[in-house]
């Protein structure tokens, strides 16, 4: 539910920032806190207890993605850090400097196929 959805932010500005874990460094500090456990009263039933909460799961853009992640980007050769894949030049260019992902494989003769 949207109720239990916190969004840490939007960094704003109109470059991306050179060092975004600096910017994030206060929510990982955080987020250790919550997994280790925050003593927490609970008002109903009189007591105290360990409050421990964790990220799940975040969403991000593929630029910021590469940034979080320590990854280099979607234009490199090997852009995925997790995974062997290799990005390729479009062959039928003479000069390139753009190196894309293949969603479809070459013919055996480096012919593209449909």
């Amino acid at each position: 539910r949207l109720e239990h959805v916190f969004s840490l932010g939007v960094i704003p500005g109109p470059h991306s920032p050179k060092h975004v874990n600096s910017f994030l460094y206060p929510f990982y500090a955080e987020a250790r806190l919550g997994s280790i456990g925050i003593p927490t009263f609970h008002s109903r039933l009189d007591r105290q207890f360990q409050m421990r909460w964790y990220v799940l799961f975040n969403t991000l853009d593929m630029p910021a993605l590469a940034k979080v992640d320590g990854g280099k980007g979607a234009g490199a050769v090997v852009p995925c850090q997790k995974c062997p894949i290799e990005a390729i030049r479009d062959p039928r260019k003479k000069s390139g400097g753009t190196y894309y992902v293949p969603h479809q494989r070459p013919d055996e003769d480096g012919a593209w196929t449909d």
